[in-house]
């Protein structure tokens, strides 16, 4: 079959990303029309799957284009013509290590903080710097990686 461009017969594939990623990409020209197709898996997919399949058919093309853009955007006039006036999805995935963190905050606000607070009055504030002394001295093993998270994400 001859090219879309005629500039002969065969075929032209590019990839973007990794077959092992959450997210893969590939333009081809293979048997007809150049094609895109992306390819999502795990929890990326299940996401993406979710967001298109409880919306009405004539959105499904929208959905797709916006996720689409989370991943790959292109600076290019047949890239705006084919992706629109669409915006990011800004679709998020949270890690266990996010998830984590935020039960541990939510923990100390909900648990820790009324003794806390009373603790701190008898204590005029001297109790937290001898919480934060010992807490630097005793922190587990993970809780440096929460720290690290936690700045990357601000």
């Amino acid at each position: 079959m001859e090219k879309e461009d005629a500039s002969g017969f065969g075929r032209d594939t590019c990839y973007f990303g990794s077959r092992q990623s959450e997210r893969f990409l590939r333009v081809y020209n293979m048997r007809g029309p150049t094609r895109l197709e992306v390819e999502y898996k795990g929890k990326r997919a299940a996401l993406v799957a979710s967001e298109i399949l409880k919306e009405e058919v004539d959105k499904w093309f929208s959905i797709s284009i916006s996720h689409l853009l989370d991943f790959i955007d292109i600076e290019a006039s047949w890239w705006k013509e084919f992706t629109g006036d669409t915006e990011r999805a800004y679709a998020k995935l949270h890690s266990s290590k996010e998830k984590s963190f935020e039960k541990k905050r939510e923990w100390l606000l909900k648990q820790v903080s009324p003794t806390f607070a009373a603790v701190k009055e008898v204590t005029n504030g001297e109790i937290i710097f001898e919480m934060l002394d010992e807490g630097e001295r005793r922190m587990y093993r993970n809780h440096p990686d929460l720290i690290a998270l936690v700045r990357l994400m601000k």
